[in-house]
């Protein structure tokens, strides 16, 4: 198709000519303005387009590649979580078990001694009405290869309810603090302590190494 430039040069040729009238040229000049717009560079919208459309497809399909790879560790580390077993031993002084959690972390559990009722030796400290306390003096030893994440206590009576660690020092308390990064063959100490109602009975004391996978310990009264 010829330039604006060459279709007016031979616009002006006619009229030059008397080829056309006055009033033709007038009006096959507004028609070769009005039908004429300046040519894109570059490609134009177009070849934008389709650039801005490979690189949503690239990020997408980068996106989709992430997400299977994700899954495939996901599904790989799941297959490890779901060999992982609760242990369970009796709830005695002198009782022990060894449970293994996410990341080949490995934790033994003694129960030293336990004290019920445990007495307050603080007067500011004392049990609620109708309840008193309980401890239980554990060791906790990394019996495996990687270091140890923390840890969390759970008692449960007969009766259905569960009680969180009361801390509370006139009876000796202390928290799973130094748990926390124990290396391989280390060893900590701890004194848990419950408020638990008076006429109750423990049914289970638990040991959870790892609140987001399998492997709990339980001492079973």
């Amino acid at each position: 198709m010829a330039s604006l430039e060459d279709r007016l040069k031979e616009l002006d040729k006619l009229k030059s000519n008397g080829t056309i009238t006055e009033d033709e040229y007038e009006t096959r000049r507004a028609a070769i303005m009005s039908d004429t717009s300046p040519p894109e560079k570059g490609g134009g919208i177009f070849r934008w387009g389709l650039i801005g459309c490979g690189g949503i497809l690239a990020a997408l399909g980068l996106f989709v590649l992430v997400i299977i790879v994700l899954i495939i560790v996901a599904v790989g580390s799941s297959s490890d979580l779901t060999s992982l077993e609760d242990t369970r031993v009796p709830f005695e002084e002198g009782s022990s078990g060894t449970v293994e959690t996410a990341g080949g972390v490995t934790n033994k559990v003694t129960i030293d001694t336990i004290t019920d009722p445990a007495i307050s030796d603080n007067e500011f400290e004392q049990p609620a009405d109708e309840f008193h306390y309980l401890t239980i003096a554990v060791t906790i030893e990394n019996v495996g290869d990687n270091e140890t994440t923390g840890g969390d206590v759970i008692l449960r009576t007969t009766d259905g309810f569960e009680y969180d660690l009361a801390f509370v020092s006139g009876v000796g308390a202390s928290d799973l603090n130094s748990l926390s990064g124990l290396t391989s063959g280390g060893k900590t100490t701890s004194v848990l302590a419950f408020e638990v109602p008076n006429e109750s009975t423990v049914e289970w004391l638990k040991f959870d190494p790892n609140p987001f996978a399998k492997g709990d310990l339980y001492f079973d009264n």
